[in-house]
Formats: structure tokens, sequence, C-alpha cells
């Protein structure tokens, strides 16, 4: 009686350990101590979220075949997932579907679903997925019940964004937020937290204090949280190319180039070549710019159709290779990768992300063609055009919207003309970013950086 007590009191200091994030001391219990108490996927989740999916790896070797409650292969799952093992992943989603059902189990199924398609790059099917998963946490008496909601809503949100839902995402974001407050998730609270800072970073809100939340953020974090350290280095590094401060942004790439390769996930990694290649162009290194392209195509992983598999990297990566085979006049090898664009866009639906590549491009390949008039500002236009692709026309809305043709008109010189620019209203919420440079010639090239909007 008196051990059959005491295990339950330890099972429930396990349970209390796990559904507040409490890792570190989960992971430094032997792992004979899960096993007496019957529930060793705790210990396997744990190692799991915090990152060492190695070591979990290991423990789950001697459990995972006689875990009847699916939870390990649930685990296993997204770090299979997380690190680009999709075979591996689809093997455990395997077998949680001979288990599915209601409550628990249902669960494990549609989460696990929904992670691998969120990394496979399929958004709309990962927002299916955890809503439904979302409905089954919901519905759960298992004692775990909060963290599942912490989960699904995280991956609903993260899918909502990527699929454009900006608003909605950032909405469902908060609630992951308010879940993993109310059960007493640290690290969860933090790292949404950290990736609520990202999306308004990338949104552009905020553009003055950016920078300082961003670094503030980064010295606050725990050290053992080499995730979010590598999502907010993305993200400074994408800030800093912005404001023109290359030198900067590539110390912080190196910085978190460790990390993010250690790590396995496939797509930090290719987000880190992405960055590369970006400043390789902006510092006229177009081959350099196509080898990191390659490094970042390659990081995805290979597969028959790339654009079955996480497509909307593979269309970003194609357009980039684009733009630079025409900056380099390789002329063919540009025409044939663009018949190879328009085909596959032609074979499937797009994405409200790849449909907005797809308008730009054909806009501004209609623009250049259909041009019969004299406008030697829309000519400049169409140059940046060619060489940028969507660069264009965010930076022709940005330059339009503020009146800087007007002010070019009234003052032909730059440096008058950014004067004159700084005096108008700022309409856009990006000139905070602009006007906020010391200088006109900078205020100048960082408004013509503010429109490339760079992976």
């Amino acid at each position: 009686m008196g051990k059959a007590i005491k295990a339950s009191s330890q099972l429930s200091a396990l349970i209390e350990n796990f559904i507040r994030g409490e890792t570190q001391e989960l992971v430094d219990v032997p792992p004979l101590k899960f096993k007496t108490v019957g529930r060793p996927d705790l210990l396997v989740g744990a190692l799991v979220l915090g990152g060492d999916f190695e070591r979990a790896l290991a423990v789950a070797s001697e459990f995972e075949t006689s875990d009847r409650s699916g939870a390990i292969s649930f685990y296993l799952s997204l770090g299979f997932s997380r690190a680009g093992r999709y075979d591996e992943s689809l093997d455990r989603i395997s077998r949680l579907k001979a288990m599915s059902g209601k409550g628990v189990h249902g669960f494990y199924f549609a989460q696990a679903q929904g992670f691998y398609s969120f990394q496979r790059g399929d958004s709309a099917s990962a927002i299916e997925r955890a809503r439904t998963a979302l409905a089954h946490a919901e519905a759960s008496p298992d004692s775990l019940q909060p963290l599942f909601r912490i989960l699904s809503l995280d991956l609903l949100a993260h899918s909502m964004i990527r699929l454009g839902q900006n608003r909605r995402g950032v909405k469902t974001l908060r609630l992951a937020r308010d879940a993993a407050i109310k059960a007493n998730h640290e690290s969860f609270n933090h790292a949404i937290s950290i990736s609520l800072l990202k999306y308004e970073a990338l949104f552009g809100l905020e553009p003055s204090r950016v920078l300082s939340r961003l670094y503030r953020a980064l010295v606050e974090l725990k050290p053992q949280d080499s995730y979010s350290r590598s999502e907010l280095r993305l993200e400074l590094v994408r800030q800093l190319i912005l404001r023109g401060q290359l030198r900067e942004a590539r110390r912080h790439l190196e910085d978190a180039s460790a990390d993010i390769l250690g790590s396995q996930n496939r797509l930090q990694t290719a987000s880190l070549h992405l960055r590369l290649a970006w400043m390789a162009k902006l510092e006229a290194r177009p081959a350099d710019a196509l080898l990191a392209l390659q490094s970042a195509e390659t990081s995805l992983g290979k597969t028959e159709n790339p654009l079955v598999n996480n497509r909307e990297l593979y269309t970003k990566i194609s357009f980039f290779r684009l733009s630079l085979f025409r900056e380099m006049e390789r002329t063919s090898e540009a025409d044939e990768l663009e018949r190879n664009l328009e085909a596959s866009a032609m074979s499937r639906a797009l994405t409200g992300i790849e449909a907005r590549m797809f308008r730009r491009r054909r806009e501004i390949s209609k623009s250049v063609g259909d041009s019969k008039v004299e406008d030697p500002f829309g000519d400049l236009m169409d140059r940046v055009a060619i060489r940028d692709g969507e660069v264009a026309r965010e930076l022709l809305d940005l330059v339009l919207r503020v009146g800087l043709r007007r002010a070019l008109d009234r003052q032909p010189r730059p440096v008058a003309a950014v004067r004159h620019l700084a005096r108008a209203p700022a309409a856009d919420r990006r000139l905070d970013v602009v006007l906020g440079q010391r200088g006109p010639l900078r205020q100048l090239r960082v408004g013509i950086q503010l429109g490339r909007r760079g992976p």
C-alpha cells in the first residue's frame, strides 16, 4: 500500500513537471524511475521537446515497442519531422493511426500528422490536422490535456501565418501563449513570446524598436533553448540586411550556424542558406548566391517532385535563382526555369504566397513588354523588377505611396528629394525605419532596401 502511494506521488510530480515544461528536472531523473511508475513517455517527450533528440532515441529504443499508449511514437514522430527524417516520422504516424480514435489517441495521430505536414510545407493540411488535434485535446480527460492544447494551438497559429492568414494566426498564437501561462509552462510561454516578436518584426511592426527588442530577447534567452535562439538570430539577420548592416548580419549568421547545422532542422538550415544567398546578391556575388541557393535546396531533402515537399520554399528559391540567371545574362537557363515554374503553377493549386509570386512575375513581364511610352521612372522600376523579381512591386508601392515621384519632380537632386520626403506624411509604417536613419543618402539606401522583401 505504502509503495503504491509513493509511486502515485512520484508519478504526479513527474506529470506536473512535464506540464510546466521543467524538462531539465525531468531529464536529470534516472530512466528507471520513469519505468517504475509506468511512464517512460514523459522522459522521451521531455528530451524531444527539450531538443535532445539523439538521447530521446536512445531511451525510446528500450520502451517504444511495449508502449501501448502511442505517446512515445508521437514524440518521436515530432522529432523525426523536425529533423527532416520524414520516412521515420511516417512510420510512427502509421503506428498511431492503428491506435487512433477519440481522446488522447486521436490527438496523437492528428497532431503528428499536422506537424509532419507543416514541416513538409503543406500548410493547408497542417491547419486541418491542427484543428482536429485541438478538438481532441479539448475533449481529452488525460492529465496532459493542458499541454496538448498548447501544442495544437501553436501548430495551428504557425500554419495560418505561413498560409498568409496573419491576423488570425497571431490571434491564435496569443491564445497558445495564454494557455501556456495558465499551465505555468514557462518554456512554451517564452518560446511563443519569441515567435510573436519574430512575426511582429517580419510584418514591419514597431520598426524603430524591433532591433533592440530582438537583441534583448537574445540576451534573456535560456542557454539550452537553441531552437528559439536560432529563430531570433535568423530574424535579426534579416532586419540587419534590410538596414544595410551586412557586416553585423554576417557575424550573427556565423554565430547561428553551429546551432542550426547541429540541430538538423531542415527549415532553419534552408533559411540560413537563403540569407547567405541574399547577402551575396547584395554584395554583387551572384555565383556565390547561386551556390547558397543550391545548399538551401539540398537541405530540404531530395525528392522526385521538389514542389510537393516544402513547395513554398522551393518556389521562393526558384524565383531567387531566376533573378540571378537574369542578372548574370544566362538567358537560356532563365527561360527554361521560368517555363518550368509556369508549368508547375498550371498543374496544381497555389498557396497564397505562391500565387502572389507568380502574379507579380506576370505583371512585371506584361509591364515590360507592353511599355510604349517614354517613362524613365517606369524603366528604372522594370530593370529592378527583372533583376529582383517580386522586389519591384513592394518597392513601387512604397515609393509611390509617399509621393517620391512628386518629390523627385520638385527636387531633381536625390539628396534634396529625400529631405522633401522626410517632411511628407508617413503613409507607410516602414517609413519610420527610413526616416530614423542619419543622413539623406543613408535614408535613400535604406528606403530602397526596405523594398527588398528578402527571404
